[in-house]
This record gives structure tokens, sequence and C-alpha cells, in this order.
């Protein structure tokens, strides 16, 4: 049985969660340090989208995608 967090509630969405989790990502997308906390977080927060919400997982791999394009657009400039 998972654990939420003190005021967490039980059923999250991708649109709620990725604002928080995006600058984690592109830390670690640029190689940036990451705390443990951190790293905890977006694993837990990302296992959450993809439990809860229906289309998370697709709209996580989308986001991804979107990112790390930019990145390599970013970079080869």
């Amino acid at each position: 049985m998972a654990l939420l967090k003190v005021g967490e509630k039980s059923t999250v969405t991708f649109e709620e969660k990725w604002p928080s989790m995006r600058p984690t990502v592109l830390r670690l997308l640029r190689q940036e340090p990451v705390t443990r906390a951190q790293w905890h977080d977006l694993f837990w927060t990302v296992h959450k989208v993809c439990l809860w919400d229906e289309k998370g997982a697709a709209r996580i791999r989308t986001a991804l995608q979107d990112d790390i394009l930019s990145f390599i657009t970013g970079v080869q400039a």
C-alpha cells in the first residue's frame, strides 16, 4: 500500500504535476546535479501521474520529446 504525503490528494493529472517535474527533468537533461530529494520526488511524481492519469505516460513522453528536441536544437545553434 502506497503512502501519501501529508495533505496530498490521491489522484493527480499531468497538467498539475508537469510544472513541478520539468525543472528537475531539464537539470538532468543539461547534466546538472540534482539532489536525492529532487530525484526521489521526480520518480514518485512520474509514478503517480502514470498511475492516476489515463494518458499520463503518453503526455510525459511527449513533453520529454519536446524538451529533448529543444535542447538538441539549442546545442546545435
